[in-house]
């Protein structure tokens, strides 16, 4: 019983460090999105989309 509770408390702790590091992800996309430009490079934007698509869908999922 014991093992199981740690092992669900290790799951838990994972995943919240998971949640956080998704928010800082989602920081710094936000932070390169808002510094994009015409002379961004089309593979740039390419990523960054599919970056944020991601996190989007991620983000659905929460909800």
């Amino acid at each position: 019983m014991l093992l199981f509770a740690t092992s669900v408390g290790t799951i838990f702790v994972l995943a919240n460090t998971l949640v956080e590091n998704i928010k800082i992800q989602k920081c710094n996309i936000l932070e390169r999105k808002y510094t994009w430009s015409w002379s961004t490079s089309l593979e740039e934007t390419k990523k960054l989309r599919k970056e944020l698509g991601v996190y989007y869908e991620f983000y659905n999922m929460e909800q």
